[in-house]
């Protein structure tokens, strides 16, 4: 479908060998005949270092380079320009100089909108700290590029990037206004390994019942892969097979030749509709046997404590890490379970006295809920198991996800070996 949108809009373009692109990182260069389209642009600081100075080269030769090679572009914004903010930082946030982001997206539109049909809006805005960068000043930012776009060539398409299949995201800016000012959503999930072959599978009907419980009519969804090379090669054809428009993978351009247009098969299918429970064993590599952990880097490996490191003490610190049970396992009808969590508090330099601890925010029958769930870890460095009893779950996953361990509260790092559901 989305080969017919994009021949429409450039009819120069002829048809694309395999529904693959490359996603590259901010002003690569990094483009040959490998890719029959890329994820790549300048960033605004390259571009326009100030705020009366522009430099358009960089842009223009990939423009070009992308033409010769017949290459379609994806634009795809990143961080703000320094000047542009009130700190050295590029990513201070939220932006007051609105002007100079109308601007900046007026000019590239402007003289890019011919060659460029399609622009994602500000890229993995949702991983910066939530305290500046909220959903409500993303919809600003998104709103603006959107009126821009539609005044200077109604052939544009700007995109909703979100990063590690962040629903909570997406939800709270569609109900900030975000609904009606993206033509596309582009998506960056947690990195793709075998382990998450299965689950990834559900991530788009998921994501779809999002945007229809707000009114939102089916929209194409891009989807950028991250992993390794031989996971991604027998990930990227499920991706076209259920329903994803476009794939972009972070991978040498040459490799793209190398992955099928369809999958050479499809994983086969584990039902856990008899099992008692399913569980997850973490370690340098999870063991998974119907719950999947969404994003396995937020647990980190630790080569010195042999065990997966939920951090609350590190910068930028990880301390939520989230999982979904098999859809076969539970329904939301399945009220009463258990989730059970082995882990122990982590020695510091403060020793073992700073009260430390996990909390469970689950999906429950009247919304989310996590009062009266947090877990003190004991503290005499040795591991314990605890069991939450839940009456009122109603596990639909509506934002991705069934459950939450969030150490945001804890005095240490907490390490976590095993989680574990049970009916």
């Amino acid at each position: 479908m989305l080969r017919i949108l994009f021949l429409s809009l450039l009819p120069a373009l002829t048809a694309l060998a395999a529904p693959y692109g490359i996603a590259l990182p901010p002003n690569s260069e990094n483009l040959h005949e490998g890719a029959s389209s890329a994820r790549v642009f300048p960033t605004w600081e390259t571009l326009q270092p100030e705020a009366e100075e522009w430099n358009y080269a960089p842009a223009d030769k990939l423009v070009a380079v992308a033409e010769k090679n017949n290459i379609r572009l994806i634009g795809s914004l990143h961080q703000l320009a320094p000047w542009a903010t009130d700190d050295e930082e590029p990513d201070d946030f939220p932006l007051e100089n609105k002007d100079a982001w109308r601007n900046f997206t007026a000019n590239l539109f402007s003289r890019y909108g011919e060659k460029i049909s399609h622009w994602d809006i500000l890229d993995s805005y949702n991983l910066l700290p939530r305290q500046a960068a909220t959903p409500y000043h993303y919809v600003e930012l998104l709103t603006i590029a959107r009126e821009n776009a539609r005044r200077i060539n109604p052939d544009i398409r700007t995109g909703f990037v979100l990063a590690n299949f962040d629903l909570e995201f997406l939800d709270s800016a569609i109900r900030d206004g975000a609904a009606g000012n993206f033509d596309y959503i582009s998506l960056s999930p947690y990195p793709c390994n075998k382990e998450t072959a299965h689950h990834f599978q559900t991530l788009l009907p998921t994501l779809r019942a999002l945007l229809k419980s707000h009114g939102i009519d089916p929209l194409p969804i891009h989807i950028t892969l991250t992993g390794e090379t031989q996971d991604l090669a027998a990930i990227a054809p499920l991706a076209i097979a259920a329903g994803y428009e476009q794939v972009f993978l972070k991978c040498d351009p040459t490799f793209l030749k190398a992955i099928p247009a369809e999958p050479s098969k499809t994983p086969p299918s584990i039902s856990y509709s008899d099992a008692d429970s399913v569980s997850i064993t973490l370690g340098e590599k999870n063991q998974s046997k119907g719950l999947v952990q969404l994003i396995p880097s937020s647990t980190a490996w630790d080569p010195e404590t042999k065990a997966n490191r939920l951090r609350v003490t590190a910068y930028p610190p990880e301390f939520r890490t989230s999982f979904v049970t098999d859809p076969t396992f539970l329904n939301p009808e399945n009220r009463e379970i258990e989730i059970t969590v082995t882990a122990k508090r982590i020695e510091s330099e403060d020793g073992l006295l700073n009260p430390t601890g996990i909390t469970l925010t689950y999906e429950a029958v009247h919304g989310i809920r996590n009062a009266d769930l947090w877990w003190s870890v004991p503290g005499d460095n040795q591991w314990h198991t605890h069991t939450w009893n839940l009456t009122d779950a109603s596990f639909k996953a509506k934002l991705g996800w069934n459950f939450i361990l969030d150490a945001s509260g804890a005095g240490n790092d907490v390490l976590i070996k095993e989680i574990k559901v049970n009916r």
